[in-house]
């Protein structure tokens, strides 16, 4: 099995130029603690569906350049009210105070959706992309893959996005028989589409989020067996 350490979060930013209506104007000075604790509280939940989750959310800019768009505190109510599927799932998140839609895809990914969530580089189209053994195994070097793909840098630079410089603690993931793993090869795949493909294959919570002025990306990914 692929030994690693806990990753907390891989986070991404981008930046462009597109304006929208925030989640929520509640504090998110402690994204980073946000993710964390949703992602905790979300996995027996999502477990209780045997899905994996997509999350969609959009959030005022900070002047944290690290995290200038950080995860909305959102809460989670884990009390069993005899209801089942995403009928639980829902009324787990009916206490915050933006609206949080919640639906199934038909390959059982699980999506949740806060405020007007922006899909520029989740709707790029790859053609073809080849991740080596290293990416096919590590969903960290599997995102960096997608990003770095051609179709993307075109879009970046066609629509003015730019890449903040990233840094992260983890630890490394080596190629094992029988561990979790992407495909060596994804063909005719937006990003958004490959990303279910890293949710779905590494198990976990898949997290996107925007804030404007100007807009930037955070995306996240929570492997489920960082909580067992």
């Amino acid at each position: 099995m692929a030994k690693s350490f806990f990753v907390c979060c891989v986070s991404i930013l981008f930046l462009i130029a597109v304006e929208g209506q925030a989640f929520s104007e509640a504090p998110h000075v402690n994204g980073r603690e946000n993710e964390r604790e949703f992602a905790r509280t979300l996995n027996p939940l999502m477990a209780d569906l045997s899905a994996v989750g997509r999350v969609y959310y959009y959030v005022n800019c900070q002047k944290d350049e690290m995290n200038p768009a950080p995860f909305p505190e959102i809460v989670v109510d884990p009390t069993n009210h005899g209801e089942f599927g995403l009928a639980a799932l829902r009324r787990a998140l009916r206490e915050n105070r933006g609206d949080i839609i919640v639906s199934e895809n038909p390959v059982g990914i699980v999506r949740l959706s806060m405020g007007r969530y922006v899909r520029t580089i989740l709707d790029v189209h790859v053609a073809e992309l080849n991740f080596s053994p290293e990416e096919q195994y590590d969903y960290v070097r599997a995102i960096y893959a997608v990003l770095g793909s051609k179709e993307v840098q075109r879009a970046m630079r066609d629509r003015g996005i730019l890449q903040r410089p990233i840094s992260f603690v983890r630890a490394v993931v080596v190629p094992t028989a029988g561990a979790p793993h992407l495909p060596a090869k994804v063909e005719n795949m937006t990003v958004d589409q490959i990303f279910d493909a890293v949710a779905q294959s590494f198990d976990g919570i898949f997290l996107y989020g925007a804030c404007s002025a100007p807009l930037q990306f955070n995306i996240g990914f929570f492997s489920r067996s960082s909580w067992e």
